[in-house]
């Protein structure tokens, strides 16, 4: 599922104004006009080149975790694109981490809708963390049940939107 920037956008104030509904009804104002579809297009939210990785997040199951303080989304670059053969080199102690939206904790959302950006093309893990007391549990993201996901440098140019689906536990090691 691709998510285009001013939709995401349009998605995170709709949510905003529903939770503010109640409390301050002006906080809402031109969230009709612009489900309507007049409010088209628009500049991306982070105007450098790059990938969005985006993904529906259960944040009532995340946040569930004993202890639980925050959930982000974590693109981690585990691999080049081409490669093998082509070279690659990556830093893999530890490997090269992107972090994205950052949720605090408890919520009640089942279905919250979360990116991380990546600047760089290679092959990405994508992760939703909860951060605990303790430490931390990962919940693997990927495309059509594989983990690994590609941001190729035409994708990164075009500010492209990938959108990825929930996979079963965490991202098993690079």
């Amino acid at each position: 599922m691709r998510v285009a920037a001013h939709t995401r956008g349009l998605l995170r104030r709709v949510q905003a104004c529903a939770l503010a509904l109640g409390v301050v009804g002006a906080a809402c104002d031109g969230v009709e006009e612009m489900t309507m579809g007049t409010a088209t297009g628009g500049a991306p939210e982070n105007p450098d080149p790059h990938v969005s990785f985006t993904g529906y997040v259960d944040l009532l199951d995340l946040c569930g975790t004993i202890g639980a303080t925050h959930v982000f989304m974590r693109a981690t670059r585990v691999g080049c694109v081409g490669s093998p053969p082509a070279p690659c080199t990556l830093p893999s102690n530890p490997y090269a981490s992107w972090i994205g939206e950052t949720v605090a904790c408890p919520n009640a959302s089942t279905a919250n809708l979360m990116s991380v950006d990546v600047p760089d093309p290679g092959k990405y893990q994508i992760e939703a963390i909860t951060l605990t007391e303790t430490g931390q549990q990962g919940l693997c993201f990927g495309l059509d049940g594989d983990d690994i996901v590609q941001a190729t440098a035409t994708a990164i140019e075009e500010r492209a939107d990938v959108g990825v689906e929930v996979l079963t536990g965490p991202c098993p090691p690079p």
